[in-house]
């Protein structure tokens, strides 16, 4: 996560010279286009042969920023998960005969979305508009990097509970029973 936080960063620095007009509007979606790219390179990831960010759908990657699939945003611009092709399947691994614990984020995450979104508005509005460059920023800075639904979901089922156990009693409940994850 360390990689889009600091891509980001990179995005409001842009998004900051921008605003006070020391860089031309063409290098500005240039350099959105490219980290739209990036970003979405980033949530294809792939570890062991699978995708991480994709839900159940490890096989092929989750996203797809071209414009067939993720066309250019209008303003206002409105929640669009169209680049995203995996499932909201929450992965899960057996730790003992009785508890379950789920693991994972996919890359149609809310935070992902503005993310996304913030660089699709610059990327591909052209004449490129001061409401889009405070859209973007305010899409941007709506997440401070890495926030909370960034970290890997972790959660720990009993089953005899519908409930999961919180994040900190998960941990509790996994070092009493000596289980490393």
């Amino acid at each position: 996560m360390t990689s889009v936080s600091n891509l980001l960063n990179g995005f409001r620095c842009t998004l900051t010279a921008a605003d006070s007009g020391s860089t031309d509007a063409t290098a500005i979606q240039q350099n959105a286009q490219q980290m739209l790219q990036e970003m979405g390179s980033l949530l294809n990831t792939q570890y062991a042969g699978s995708y991480l960010f994709g839900g159940g759908q490890t096989t092929n990657p989750p996203v797809d920023v071209s414009n067939a699939s993720y066309p250019a945003m209008t303003l206002p611009s409105t929640a669009s998960t169209s680049y995203y092709k995996g499932d909201d399947e929450i992965m899960s691994v057996r730790v003992s005969d009785t508890d379950t614990v789920s693991y994972g984020v996919t890359a149609d995450n809310p935070a992902f979305e503005q993310a996304l979104r913030a660089l699709n508005l610059v990327a591909n509005n052209s004449p490129l508009s001061s409401d889009a460059l405070n859209e973007a920023m305010s899409l941007t800075k709506a997440r401070s990097m890495p926030p909370p639904m960034f970290r890997p979901a972790l959660g720990f089922r009993h089953p005899r509970s519908s409930r999961p156990v919180p994040p900190r009693a998960t941990t509790r409940v996994l070092q009493k029973r000596s289980v490393a994850i």
